[in-house]
């Protein structure tokens, strides 16, 4: 009746132990932030430029071996 009090004991003291050793390792522990994460966070605007977007397909159909159609057509 003792030994699994004993081994429960022993068990539950051992994962305090690492809980405790896991806290203060994080709490020394510090990641320095990049400055410029502000400009990856910020939110997308609303609006689009709808010329850059224009500009972009252009070039997309003058420098692309296959076009996109072509895989948006496959089944013909």
């Amino acid at each position: 009746m003792r030994k699994p009090f004993v081994a429960l004991l022993i068990l539950a003291v051992l994962g305090i132990a690492v809980w405790v050793g896991f806290s203060i390792y994080f709490a020394l522990t510090s990641i320095d932030e990049d400055p410029e994460v502000e400009i990856y966070a910020a939110p997308i605007k609303s609006s689009f430029n709808i010329e850059e977007i224009s500009d972009t397909n252009s070039r997309i159909k003058e420098n692309l071996i296959v076009q996109p159609e072509v895989f948006l057509d496959l089944e013909d």
